[in-house]
């Protein structure tokens, strides 16, 4: 069902804005982009399609179904291929279904992430700088993608405390690195966190 909306438009230093209300937002908006349209008169926002939406229903449905009896059915058209027999009677149909359906929660968000402006190197690499002032032992980890409360997406890069003689003793912490701008998003009181929780070990 279309709705026509009439929006003031108005200036923010240099830039003029069109704001939207959240609620219209959360109607279109999928892993943070949407689509935007300029055609002659008029311009058009639409969401941007999650690549492998409609997976897990897919995986749901009847394996022993023709699909070609339903060409026109999307979900038939993105059917993955079938689990193996002995995976679905190990697990049950349920829960090889939440793999499926977790599966493409952890695609989609990689395939968000991968148009951040921070990529998971730099993000990396920024944590390793701080912790060099900190201590010598400590490594930034493999960034994780993930998002905060507010919905930040950000880098998620695990502290881990590296021996020279007994090798990697283990992750101690992590840190959030905004995907958007780059910034730590961790507090002194964090960092003093992984300093002590360092300590202890070394004391072991």
């Amino acid at each position: 069902m279309e709705n026509s909306l009439r929006i003031e438009i108005t200036q923010s230093g240099g830039m003029q804005e069109i704001r939207l209300l959240r609620t219209i937002l959360q109607e279109i908006v999928v892993n943070h982009e949407v689509e935007m349209i300029v055609d002659d008169d008029h311009l058009e926002i639409r969401p941007v399609p999650r690549p492998r939406q409609g997976w897990a229903e897919a995986f749901s449905a009847d394996g022993d179904e023709d699909a070609s009896q339903n060409d026109t059915d999307e979900i038939k058209i993105m059917r993955l291929p079938d689990l193996p027999a002995s995976v679905k009677e190990k697990l049950g149909r349920e829960a090889a279904s939440d793999i499926v359906r977790w599966l493409e929660s952890a695609l989609d968000m990689f395939w968000a992430f991968q148009h951040l402006p921070v990529s998971p190197e730099m993000a990396r690499q920024k944590v390793s700088m701080v912790l060099d002032r900190i201590d010598n032992m400590l490594q930034a980890g493999l960034p994780v993608p993930g998002y905060r409360e507010d919905g930040t997406p950000v880098w998620r890069v695990p502290i881990d405390l590296i021996s020279p003689t007994k090798g990697n003793l283990g992750t101690i912490g992590a840190v959030d690195v905004d995907g958007w701008i780059g910034g730590i998003l961790a507090s002194d009181q964090d960092f003093d966190r992984i300093r002590e929780a360092a300590a202890r070990i070394h004391i072991q």
